[in-house]
């Protein structure tokens, strides 16, 4: 909270003179929170929220200092959970527009929602040049953050069911937070990966240029998704550059994949219909290149920058005009 009072207040007359104040909010974005709910109520605010319909995740810690153990566990266990659905609420109803990922994220944000709500899909940069086809690709590839919620462990134990993989590797680049938890669990991952017949190469963190130069080269993206935000970067790039995808029916994959047409789509948590789908889609490179060009077709029309400029354009319209 105090990067955000001070962020306002030395951007104060700047706010002041603005027609449309634009904030962009991640379910972790503290200082981005605050200084949207602290700024002034003169100007219509316009929320692009990554993470719809959850805007921000504990907002009342922003009011607690940490320190010892029990101001810990009281403050962030008992005060601030008791505060943060009217915290959340200051922002989503200070919002003359919310922006959300997906039509998805529109319809599930149905609580304290603000009055309008824009859809602009996520946009994304050109398809690399001379990229090759799925069937010429090298690997299979999970790219994201390494997290309980990303189905890794169903992909290693789906990974050990294929009799063979064709030739293909799997290739899992990412990091973790850097908590103890989260390093923990992939400390596991790690071993438990150690143990398969195939085991798969880990790249840890990659810089966004190597991961879209591993995205271009793949013969497929698998997304083993347990759950999911409204939209997802990684897929988005696996479909602009043409690559087949094999997903969860999680709404990240919903929105923006067809089984059988622009992906392969399997229930979260299921390792064995997720091992089929990944035996089916490398020893076929054909099915590869049909499901990949359907895909790219489907990114060319929906997730480009001028689109997303576009609908961003008409949120700030209708902000200003209901000032």
């Amino acid at each position: 909270m105090r990067v955000a009072l001070g962020a306002t207040a030395r951007q104060r007359q700047a706010i002041e003179r603005a027609d449309v104040l634009h904030v962009e909010l991640g379910c972790l974005d503290l200082a981005p929170y605050w200084f949207a709910a602290l700024s002034s109520n003169s100007r219509p605010l316009v929320v692009v929220a990554h993470d719809a319909p959850r805007v921000v995740l504990a907002p009342g810690s922003g009011l607690i200092g940490t320190g010892s153990r029990w101001r810990d566990v009281v403050g962030h266990r008992i005060l601030s959970p008791a505060v943060d659905g009217v915290l959340a609420r200051r922002v989503a109803r200070r919002a003359a527009v919310g922006v959300v990922l997906s039509e998805g994220a529109r319809t599930a944000w149905t609580d304290d929602a603000p009055r309008r709500i824009v859809v602009a899909d996520h946009g994304a940069d050109p398809p690399t040049p001379g990229r090759c086809r799925p069937s010429s690709g090298e690997y299979a590839l999970f790219a994201g953050y390494i997290g309980p919620g990303k189905g890794i462990d169903t992909l290693l134990e789906a990974w050990g069911l294929i009799a063979s993989p064709s030739g293909l590797p799997l290739v899992i680049a990412g990091g973790n937070t850097g908590g103890i938890e989260d390093a923990a669990y992939e400390g596991h991952l790690r071993e438990l990966s150690s143990r398969l017949p195939s085991p798969p190469r880990w790249l840890g963190f990659v810089s966004d240029l190597e991961f879209t130069r591993l995205v271009a080269e793949a013969a497929l993206v698998v997304a083993p998704y347990r759950r999911s935000n409204p939209a997802s970067g990684v897929l988005v790039r696996a479909m602009v550059e043409g690559r087949a995808v094999v997903a969860t029916r999680v709404p990240a994959a919903l929105d923006c994949l067809e089984d059988g047409v622009s992906g392969l789509l399997v229930e979260p948590d299921d390792s064995q219909a997720l091992a089929e789908a990944l035996e089916l889609a490398m020893r076929d490179p054909g099915l590869r290149d049909r499901l990949g060009a359907a895909a790219a077709i489907t990114a060319a029309r929906r997730f480009t920058w001028p689109r997303y400029i576009e609908r961003l354009t008409d949120a700030y319209r209708i902000a200003v005009d209901s000032a």
